[in-house]
């Protein structure tokens, strides 16, 4: 009987994780906006005249210099954005842009609406070992969002 509670100790003992382990990963990288014109009008509305088509929009990340289209087709949001329908506190269309945090402490992401429009989005990271979550978003130049300004969401006026 001793031997078989000793065994039963021993196997308990050795099975026990390691508490230095990082048992979750944390990457939050994505962002929510509105594109409006200027007399509030959803831009992000297909069921707008002139509102700009998903499918036809474009996205580019500038690594060194080089611009890059971002396309995966193995991700829910291939282009790394994705259109969300008015809910809840949410009166109209928004777009969810999910930057690329893998390139360093910041993503450079160009948006092409159209053959005509395009913004330039720059975010920026703060990054650990188990953790990647933004901290500032700039568009065209102009900081639009920081941490201290709650919910990652913002409005774009075209």
């Amino acid at each position: 009987m001793k031997k078989l509670f000793s065994s039963f100790f021993l196997v308990l003992a050795l099975s026990c994780g390691n508490d230095d382990e990082v048992c979750c990963t944390n990457i939050d990288v994505a962002a929510s906006f509105y594109v409006l014109d200027d007399m509030d009008g959803d831009l992000l509305d297909p069921g707008n005249p002139g509102s700009f088509n998903i499918i036809d929009i474009e996205v580019y990340d500038v690594i060194e210099g080089d611009s890059i289209r971002v396309f995966n087709s193995g991700l829910d949001a291939p282009k790394g954005i994705s259109l969300l329908s008015p809910e809840g506190q949410y009166i109209n269309y928004r777009m969810r842009m999910q930057f690329d945090e893998s390139q360093g402490d910041s993503n450079k992401r160009v948006v092409k609406w159209d053959e005509e429009d395009m913004d330039v989005f720059v975010a920026q990271f703060e990054k650990g070992d188990n953790f990647a979550i933004t901290t500032q978003i700039a568009l065209n130049g102009e900081v639009v969002w920081e941490v201290d300004d709650g919910e990652r969401f913002f409005i774009i006026v075209k």
